[in-house]
């Protein structure tokens, strides 16, 4: 019987690069550049002190900020509870023991796969997920994870440190009220390089039995408490809700650095001036957020969420959180037109204030002008052609430029897709397209300026008298003409049920839930194939929804990670590898 040979530490240590897409000289580079940060900065952490203590006022502002006067005492309790445990396998994966903090476990979790998976020494991606690492170079990537949330959030670039190893629920004598942060010390950093530091040598306090709460504490901190509150619509709401769980503030502070209320796309009014206005996701985040309740139709994910710029996410359920991810890119990456679609759905929402799908024509200008297409429109001809595309009225009170064009009626979706997408895309068959078509002389195959295009149409009006008008719809219904027209309007766009076929494009995705002794179960890390519908043009076609989750397919008896897949990559095929699919629960 034959043994294989005992590899040695240094062979194991090749390997283990090998696997991460490393080489030693990149390790050890690596190494050195630590070592003499870690010198610098030990200098640094030496000259410095904590900046202050929290006072009576300061405590009790940030006691009601995160939790509510009649929220119950065992479901506080239960986050000071719970502090930043690893799990054994996968060594990255932080651990839930207590119901409640795990939307702060979730977004700390889906900040340090970033780290693990994009950082500098491997920008494109890992080439194979690591089994495990070792535990200084997870605490660089936890300490990382942290400053990376903290400094996000800081509208002045100062990171406050809360000190603090175990925190407990007393009554305050005094005020006769719960009061467990008086006279907590707290540092500031500005820079992050230093908190990082900092937090390397100290992260025995988040990973201590109230780390969660220390970590939350010093989230409220720098980002400040009433800034927090003008973030919220309501500046009332406080950041635990039900049971104790996360509110879809503190997820949206932890994931973008702003407390806002909702996860679509911008600010949306409901009604006209002095109307109330709920604020939403202004830009797209670093890590996304996927949620169960769109797929229910309870509310919609916006694309800045949906297509973050890398392929982690935060998975939301009615009443857990968990992390998707991808070691790869290419999952996440949208194309030009999917880009222009969701630009265009958010210039039309923020003025389709009562979300009925049409617009007043006289917000013709500052649409186009939200979408970037009044710079391709600046001649009256080809303005007046746009607007009767979309169906409007158009009387010139004088030849005097665009001003001098009075439009009436409403401007619908769909018909606005339609014809403005071919204008910005720049496709030819639209008439109002800017770009050359075929020419039928060879010597005018060059481009068309604006000027060209709209001697072009004034000569087609000289021949033909005024266009006809089409005539304007009434509503929504009547321009999608009989079932025959709308199909070949559509085009090539997918039905709302169809799944990516057996060819389609597949790509390994994971799904972590590191809930623990819920059904005696462990924390889970789940590979599967996700295998994505092929693309198609929606330039120029009919049909197109405003709402995105129009086009999400709905399966009877689907699991439900499945359908929240769904709403992101629209008809995916999932293949779960023979085991059975992980709870989001």
């Amino acid at each position: 019987m034959t043994h294989s040979p005992k590899l040695t530490k240094e062979e194991m240590r090749k390997a283990r690069l090998r696997a991460m897409g490393q080489t030693v000289e990149e390790e050890d580079q690596k190494s050195l550049e630590e070592s003499k940060l870690g010198v610098e900065t030990e200098a640094v952490l030496s000259n410095i002190s904590p900046s202050w203590e929290l006072d009576e006022g300061s405590s009790s502002k940030l006691f009601s900020i995160i939790a509510a006067r009649d929220l119950p005492r065992d479901d506080l309790s239960r986050w000071f509870k719970q502090g930043f445990l690893f799990c054994e396998s996968p060594s990255f994966g932080l651990r839930q023991g207590q119901g409640g903090p795990c939307g702060v476990l979730a977004a700390v979790q889906a900040e340090l796969i970033r780290e693990i998976i994009f950082c500098a020494l491997h920008p494109n991606g890992l080439i194979d997920l690591p089994n495990s690492i070792a535990a200084d170079e997870l605490s660089m990537y936890f300490s990382k994870a942290l400053t990376a949330i903290l400094w996000r959030s800081s509208p002045n670039k100062v990171i406050r440190i809360v000190e603090a190893n175990e925190l407990n629920l007393n009554l305050s004598p005094a005020a006769n009220q719960l009061n467990p942060f008086l006279g907590l010390k707290v540092w500031e950093f500005s820079s992050p390089d230093t908190c990082e530091q900092f937090l390397r040598k100290h992260r025995d306090m988040f990973q201590s039995v109230s780390g969660c709460m220390v970590f939350l504490l010093s989230l409220l901190l720098t980002r400040g408490i009433e800034t927090v509150r003008n973030d919220m619509d309501d500046a009332e709401s406080s950041l635990l809700g039900q049971y104790g769980h996360c509110t879809q503030e503190l997820v949206n502070l932890l994931l973008t650095g702003s407390a806002v209320s909702n996860v679509f796309d911008g600010d949306m009014s409901t009604g006209g001036t002095g109307g109330y206005s709920c604020k939403g996701i202004r830009h797209r985040s670093t890590v996304g957020y996927l949620s169960h309740l769109e797929a229910l139709r309870y509310l919609q994910v916006g694309s800045f969420y949906k297509v973050p710029s890398e392929p982690v996410w935060v998975i939301g359920s009615s009443s857990h959180f968990s992390v998707l991810f991808s070691t790869t890119r290419n999952v996440n990456e949208a194309t030009s037109e999917e880009e222009l679609l969701s630009k265009m759905r958010r210039a039309f929402k923020a003025l389709d204030v009562e979300e009925t799908g049409f617009i007043p024509a006289e917000k013709f200008n500052q649409l186009l002008e939200d979408v970037d297409a009044m710079r391709l429109v600046t001649s009256v001809p080809v303005y007046r052609k746009l607007a009767q595309d979309l169906q409007l009225d158009t009387t010139s009170r004088f030849n005097d430029g665009i001003e001098s064009v009075d439009i009436s009626g409403i401007i619908l979706w769909s018909v606005f897709w339609e014809h403005v997408s071919k204008l910005l895309a720049g496709h030819s068959g639209s008439s109002t397209s800017l770009t050359n078509s075929s020419p039928s002389n060879p010597s005018q195959g060059r481009f068309r300026s604006d000027s060209d295009m709209a001697r072009e149409l004034q000569a087609q009006w000289n021949a033909e008298g005024d266009l006809p008008l089409t005539p304007m719809a009434s509503s929504p219904m009547s321009s999608r003409g009989t079932e025959t027209e709308t199909e070949a309007g559509r085009g090539s766009i997918h039905r709302h049920d169809s799944i990516a076929d057996e060819n389609a494009e597949g790509f390994t995705m994971y799904h972590f839930n590191g809930l623990e002794g819920y059904m005696h179960r462990a924390a889970r890390l789940c590979p599967f194939t996700l295998y994505r519908r092929a693309t198609v043009s929606y330039i120029g076609k009919s049909g197109v929804p405003l709402d995105e989750g129009v086009l999400t397919a709905s399966h009877t008896g689907s699991e439900p990670l499945e359908e929240i897949l769904r709403t992101r990559w629209q008809g995916c095929r999932i293949d779960w590898r023979g085991v059975p699919p992980p709870s989001i629960d």
